[in-house]
């Protein structure tokens, strides 16, 4: 069974998924670098990198029915989930 699940994504769309590290500023592929979502939007997420917290962003590879428009003060990261391991006890 996945670690974490994230509900209320588009159906059945590939998203491009990539683990963040807050402690160093670094990006690296989430598995394959691919993640799917399910026909009822739910997509199984891969063990985390390490016991410690992380972010996720998923960028969707979804068909767009009108070009995109670039805004100036966009923000990159509206995308990103923050994914946190459960504490652990002492």
């Amino acid at each position: 069974m996945p670690r974490a699940r994230i509900r209320s994504a588009k159906l059945s769309s590939t998203y491009r998924a990539q683990w963040f590290d807050r402690r160093n500023g670094s990006w690296r592929g989430a598995g394959t670098g691919i993640a799917r979502s399910s026909q009822i939007g739910i997509i199984e997420l891969l063990d985390f990198p390490a016991d410690t917290d992380w972010g996720l962003r998923l960028m969707c590879e979804c068909a767009s029915t009108t070009a995109p428009v670039a805004k100036p003060d966009s923000n990159p990261y509206k995308n990103a989930f923050l994914i946190q391991p459960e504490a652990k006890g002492p």
